[in-house]
């Protein structure tokens, strides 16, 4: 296939440049072209062109490309190239013309394929040709023909790979010891600790490893995701860790007299809780109803009953 399309641009640019290459994008262009030639593509009825490779005029627009190609082993099908240049990159679209299909795209980094601008010396006009070409055969042309091209065994194993590993990662087992809690202990709506003993100590389940890092102490059991926040890598991968003034890594300043969980579920009684889905993931919650711990006269002091940090004792802000 390198031999190939050297050879063919040996002869349509030759020594004068009759097919009228202007930078590295035609170039590019006509690699493609080459690659897609030497797999049985043909212009399209009514596509004149220079050699039956590209169409007359293929070139004449400032910042596209477009190709109409036929295929024998596809009978029937037109298939559209649209090429666009944009920075140091050729961003190659292909689709079957007239069909509700989907987009093949590929980015070409036009520098790391053409070296110089020396058109006339194809010997050396080249870079990482045969990997361009392993890549737009996998990329492009076996998803418009499949069959067409033989993949390569490496692309195949990692193919097979990735759609092995996807439904694993959706049925992937919890890794609590207790299997039967660990969707219980992982529920993003709940408001303050299970009715029941938690996880082990040091427990970091499915959730970011950031969440705990090393050396530092575990404080209670953290939410998969806190309200308000949202799953996935997002800008910066990673969710960190999110800590309030009621955290029991500050001592529990507001609430001096009490343990580090004053106020169970937030709820009145842990045999209120909310029903599953009642709040959607990701929405703002803020808990509700009176604390726990018997009667209001017997209980704990509340959050309210102590001053602003900060304020005197007249209560005047």
């Amino acid at each position: 296939m390198e031999n190939f399309i050297k050879e063919q641009l040996k002869s349509l640019i030759g020594n004068d440049n009759s097919i009228g290459v202007r930078d590295k994008y035609d170039v590019t262009l006509l690699v493609i072209a080459l690659i897609l030639k030497k797999h049985e593509f043909k212009l399209a009825e009514g596509e004149q062109g220079n050699d039956k490779v590209v169409p007359t005029g293929w070139n004449s627009s400032l910042d596209s490309y477009k190709l109409d190609l036929i295929n024998e082993l596809a009978p029937g099908k037109t298939f559209h190239f649209k090429c666009l240049r944009m920075g140091n990159l050729l961003l190659v679209n292909a689709m079957i013309k007239d069909k509700n299909d989907k987009i093949h795209t590929l980015d070409v980094d036009i520098d790391k394929l053409v070296k110089n601008t020396e058109y006339k010396d194809v010997e050396n006009l080249l870079l990482n040709l045969k990997e361009f070409i392993s890549i737009f055969e996998y990329s492009i042309i076996n998803p418009l023909v499949p069959g067409l091209v033989r993949i390569p065994t490496n692309m195949q194993e990692q193919q097979q790979q990735q759609q092995q590993q996807q439904p694993q990662q959706e049925r992937r087992p919890p890794t609590n010891p207790n299997n039967q809690r660990d969707f219980e202990d992982n529920d993003p709506l709940r408001v303050g600790e299970p009715q029941r003993g938690g996880r082990y100590s040091g427990y970091h389940g499915d959730q970011d490893p950031d969440l705990y890092p090393p050396g530092f102490p575990v404080f209670g059991h953290n939410p998969p995701f806190y309200p308000g926040q949202t799953r996935g890598p997002g800008i910066f991968p990673g969710q960190g860790g999110q800590v309030g003034r009621d955290h029991p890594g500050f001592g529990n300043i507001h609430n001096p007299y009490a343990g580090n969980n004053p106020y169970g579920t937030g709820l009145p009684g842990y045999e209120q809780r909310l029903p599953r889905g009642a709040v959607p993931p990701g929405a703002r919650f803020d808990p509700f109803g009176p604390p726990t711990g018997g009667n209001r006269g017997r209980g704990i002091p509340d959050r309210d009953d102590f001053n602003p940090p900060g304020f005197d004792n007249d209560h005047y802000i």
